[in-house]
């Protein structure tokens, strides 16, 4: 996705906290098609979210980290939200 790297951790570093690598999920799509949708047709979507599941601590906490990145080749459009 155009050099983008995902990077682990960000916020909940710059909130002085850490968590657990096991709690990122990644999911991407590559090459969007949707008939409701023309105009992104082509466009690459990449989003991680940050939510543990291996500790009971997971379910009390109420900040969790996502990551949001999008790239139309066709157009140039971006959106990249953190």
């Amino acid at each position: 996705m155009r050099g983008r790297t995902i990077i682990f951790d960000y916020v909940n570093g710059l909130a002085g906290r850490s968590e657990a690598h096991v709690g990122f999920k990644i999911f991407r799509w590559d090459d969007v098609e949707h008939p409701n949708a023309p105009s992104h047709s082509g466009a690459q979507l990449v989003m991680m979210i940050h939510q543990g599941s291996s500790t009971d601590n997971a379910f009390m906490e109420t900040r969790h980290e996502i990551s949001i990145h999008y790239y139309n080749p066709n157009d140039g459009r971006e959106l990249h939200v953190t």
